[in-house]
């Protein structure tokens, strides 16, 4: 499972369409629902998995958190019995961030951004 930023209502112009359109990758950012569960409460965006909130909102959120030093530390991979919980290099959510900071430029003063 995984959960998907996007800009909520923004328009597909395109005629490659998501996913073989390099172009399109920029309108989405995805991560593993383990890694998304970290990032959201690392950068103040809440508890759930899913949920949405004005661009502004989300990047001041973010720049608090960097400007505050978070470095994420990353995870190891673990395993219990038959499963598989997969790690998480360093600094892959301060990666995140930077990309959904663009995405929250990308929407705008009224832009709304929702994950799910």
């Amino acid at each position: 499972m995984s959960v998907t930023f996007q800009i909520v209502g923004e328009p597909d112009h395109c005629p490659i369409g998501f996913p073989d359109c390099i172009e399109c990758w920029k309108r989405y950012i995805n991560m593993s629902n383990s890694n998304a569960g970290e990032f959201i409460e690392a950068f103040g965006l809440g508890t759930e998995l899913y949920g949405s909130l004005r661009a502004v909102e989300i990047e001041r959120r973010i720049k608090k958190v960097l400007d505050s030093g978070y470095i994420d530390e990353g995870s190891p991979s673990q395993e219990e019995n038959r499963i598989i919980y997969c790690g998480r290099r360093a600094g892959y959510c301060n990666e995140k961030a930077k990309q959904l900071l663009e995405m929250c430029e990308r929407a705008g003063n009224l832009g709304v951004i929702s994950w799910g």
